[in-house]
């Protein structure tokens, strides 16, 4: 790609045409001959297709301490699942994620109540108003990263009054 050969939209062109038969190809690539057919209208059993890098999957991220699932660094943050890393590191073997977040959740969620019970009458307040602001400026950079997909009208993040805005639920 460096060298200038790559695609107009920044991959390459993968050719299994010129290695494979075309019965070959639908036998043993069916889910691809399928999507490359109906999507983007090439028919990879006698044409290159075009593919590119992409971000398939995010994993771990959040460096918790491994008893209580607190976030380091970020008081007030808990996290489970594979967005913690998991008990399997950052890595999503099969079948592993669910048993995690349901052992490592119900850890993080009995810890997040107690760090917000103890926080008793000394917990911050939120300003509804940067709160909107705040979902105003993402809303914004999404539409220019997407500008040709579907908006949805904003709803207001918070239905909340001011009077439940303390209460003494975790």
């Amino acid at each position: 790609m460096k060298a200038g050969r790559g695609s107009p939209h920044g991959g390459v062109f993968l050719d299994v045409s010129t290695r494979m038969p075309a019965e070959v190809i639908r036998r043993r690539l069916p889910s691809m001959y399928h999507q490359f057919k109906e999507l983007a209208d090439v028919d990879i059993t006698a044409e290159a297709m075009e593919v590119g890098p992409t971000c398939h999957y995010v994993m771990g991220g959040v460096a918790v301490d491994s008893d209580t699932a607190a976030a380091r660094g970020v008081p007030g943050l808990f996290a489970a699942g594979e967005v913690a890393g998991g008990m399997h590191g950052s890595n999503r073997l099969g079948g592993n994620s669910l048993s995690d977040l349901l052992v490592f959740g119900r850890r993080a969620g009995w810890h997040a109540a107690d760090y917000a019970a103890a926080l008793a009458t000394e917990r911050p307040l939120v300003d509804d108003t940067e709160v909107d602001l705040a979902a105003a400026r993402h809303c914004a950079r999404s539409r220019r990263r997407a500008p040709n997909r579907a908006r949805r009208t904003a709803a207001p993040l918070r239905t909340r009054t001011p009077s439940t805005r303390n209460s003494s639920r975790p």
